[in-house]
């Protein structure tokens, strides 16, 4: 509980990009770990893995798009990705996609 505690706490007040997907990858392992807890049930066991392997999907694409917007801003903080945002023009396609990852 404290493991999770500490990653939902950090991502609150985290102000870098980067930052804040490293603790969302923290806080896939602490639910992992939170749901098989009672592993010598089977069942519980197959809902930890189920949901590890969907967040892993999910947490992927993120990745994806926290590379595409640090490579196009330039930085990862999220002043700068708000001043950036502000500013740029982007094709509709690059930013569906932005939005989707």
């Amino acid at each position: 509980m404290g493991f999770f505690e500490v990653a939902m706490s950090g991502l609150t007040i985290s102000d870098s990009l980067f930052i804040s997907y490293a603790l969302l990858e923290m806080l896939t392992l602490s639910t992992y770990l939170l749901v098989g807890f009672w592993y010598a049930q089977p069942l519980v066991v197959t809902a930890a893995r189920d949901g590890f392997l969907t967040k892993r999907v999910g947490d992927v694409l993120l990745l994806m798009g926290v590379v595409a917007i640090s490579a196009l801003a330039g930085s990862m903080n999220f002043s700068d990705l708000s001043q950036w945002a502000e500013t740029v023009e982007l094709s509709p396609i690059t930013s569906n996609l932005l939005g989707l990852a």
